[in-house]
């Protein structure tokens, strides 16, 4: 994850704004390394915080969205983001599991 100036969000802080893309599951954190033999997927993310519309919410590209007229649509939108990404963690897990 990358913040950039569309974001929103002062670029002094972009570390904090990582931070919280993974703590809300935005972003997964882990790493694979296809050389070892054994344990070859290993997962960093914790449990994920109930605080991923928060995250939304505070990023310029997604706050604007709801300035306009198609708030209600954005918030459907939102609440899909939220489904999709959580789903992508459940993956990633039973990926991790496999390997």
């Amino acid at each position: 994850y990358a913040p950039c100036i569309n974001h929103a969000i002062n670029m002094m802080y972009h570390q904090d704004e990582q931070k919280k893309a993974v703590e809300c599951g935005y972003v997964p954190l882990y790493r694979y390394n296809p050389g070892l033999t054994e344990k070859r997927f290993s997962w960093d993310s914790k449990e994920v915080n109930d605080k991923f519309q928060e995250f939304l919410a505070g990023q310029g590209r997604y706050r604007s969205l709801r300035n306009t007229a198609a708030a209600a649509e954005a918030d459907e939108l939102f609440k899909q983001c939220e489904e999709d990404a959580m789903q992508r963690l459940n993956l990633h897990k039973q990926f991790g599991e496999l390997l």
